[in-house]
């Protein structure tokens, strides 16, 4: 009777390995690469900051916003939304620190930034707020790079 449930247990086991592969299906990136693709992100942040903090919405929207953004909103809606809001971010305090980029396989990361805001009309008013960034590696018009999902800056409340 031991003897069956020994060979149920080992057999489950032994099962569960096979079906359950170690990674998940995400492919590891080694150190090289992660340096190389922290770059290039960090790069088209501060592209993103420049024009953000100069109220160009329909440049974003174009040049920056991903597949999935473009799905969800048109480019004068998100236009529109972008010129109503009050606070704009201020580019020269902003630093993307290398361990707030964490990826997801090879074409999807996450970047944590500290943005320091500052208001339109009163530029003295100023507030710091952590802001969480979705990135995807994306081949538009063969342009092969990293677009961001826009949706979070539409929902957010600065």
């Amino acid at each position: 009777m031991v003897k069956k449930y020994i060979f149920i247990f080992i057999s489950f086991i032994f099962l569960n390995m096979a079906l359950v592969p170690a990674s998940h299906g995400l492919i590891e990136i080694d150190y090289y690469q992660k340096i190389y693709l922290k770059e290039e992100i960090s790069a088209r942040l501060n592209q993103l900051l420049d024009y953000w903090s100069s109220d160009n919405s329909q440049i974003i929207y174009d040049e920056f916003a991903d597949s999935y953004s473009k799905y969800q909103v048109k480019r004068l809606e998100f236009t529109n939304r972008m010129l109503k809001k009050k606070w704009l971010p201020n580019k020269d305090t902003t630093q993307l620190d290398s361990e707030n980029v964490k990826f997801i396989g090879l074409s999807r990361a996450f970047v944590v930034v500290n943005l320091e805001f500052y208001n339109k009309r009163n530029p003295n008013k100023k507030f710091s707020r952590a802001v969480t960034l979705n990135l995807t590696y994306e081949d538009v018009d063969l342009k092969r790079t990293w677009f961001f999902d826009l949706l979070p800056l539409l929902r957010a409340s600065f």
